[in-house]
C-alpha cells in the first residue's frame, strides 16, 4: 500500500521506498521518514541546524557556553529562593559581618572607618546611608581596603577600572571642555 492509500485509511504507517539509512520500507505517513531510524532519534543536519536556530536551542547553548562560575551563581539563584536575602533582611548586623569579614575586617573596623571618613564617602564627601549602598572599597591586586564609597563613587571607579591614567585623561578633558 502506497503513502496516498495509507492517508485515505487514516493509517499512520505505509510501506514505502527503501530507507538509505537502514534498507526498510516501513514509513510514516505523516512526514515520509523511516519508522526504525526516527525510533533511534537522529536528526538530520537540516533539523539539527533548524533547532540551534530556534530560541530554545540558542538558550541551551548560551547555557552550555557559560563560565562554571555564571553556572554556580544561576544553580544558588535558583535552588536558595530568596532565603539568604530573607535572612540577612531580617538580620542587618549579620550581614555586615559577612560583608566585613570578605576584606578581612571586623565590625569595629568598619565602624572606625565610618568615624573617621564623618559618615561620608570617601571620594565626594556626601553623607552616607548606612548599610544602604555602601561598599567597601579595596585593591583589587592587593586587596588591601581603602576607604568606604557610595555607590556612584563605587561604580564610576570600577567602570575606570581603577585606572589613574584614565582618570587623570579624564580630569583632563573635563578641564579643556569648561
Amino acid at each position: 500500500m502506497d503513502r496516498k492509500q495509507a492517508k485515505e485509511q487514516g493509517l499512520k504507517q505505509y510501506d514505502g521506498k527503501s530507507c538509505k539509512r537502514c534498507n526498510t520500507t516501513i514509513k510514516y505517513v505523516s512526514n515520509w521518514s523511516c519508522v526504525k531510524c526516527s525510533s533511534l532519534h537522529q536528526p538530520s543536519a537540516d533539523a539539527r541546524k533548524r533547532y540551534e536556530q530556534s530560541a530554545k536551542g540558542k538558550a541551551v547553548r548560551k547555557k552550555m557556553n557559560q563560565s562554571d562560575a555564571q553556572k554556580e551563581r544561576i544553580w544558588e539563584y535558583n535552588n536558595t529562593s530568596g532565603n539568604a536575602a530573607k535572612y540577612y533582611r531580617d538580620n542587618p548586623e549579620k550581614y555586615l559581618e559577612y560583608r566585613v569579614q570578605k576584606y578581612g575586617l571586623t565590625v569595629d573596623q568598619y565602624n572606625y572607618m565610618l568615624t573617621e571618613q564623618n559618615n561620608c564617602c570617601m571620594i565626594c564627601n556626601k553623607s552616607l546611608d548606612l548599610g544602604k549602598h555602601t561598599h567597601i572599597d579595596h585593591c583589587h591586586t592587593t586587596l588591601k581596603v581603602r576607604g568606604i564609597l557610595c555607590s556612584s563613587c563605587n561604580t564610576g571607579l570600577g567602570l575606570l577600572k581603577e585606572d589613574v591614567n584614565i582618570m587623570q585623561e579624564m580630569i583632563n578633558y573635563v578641564n579643556r571642555a569648561s
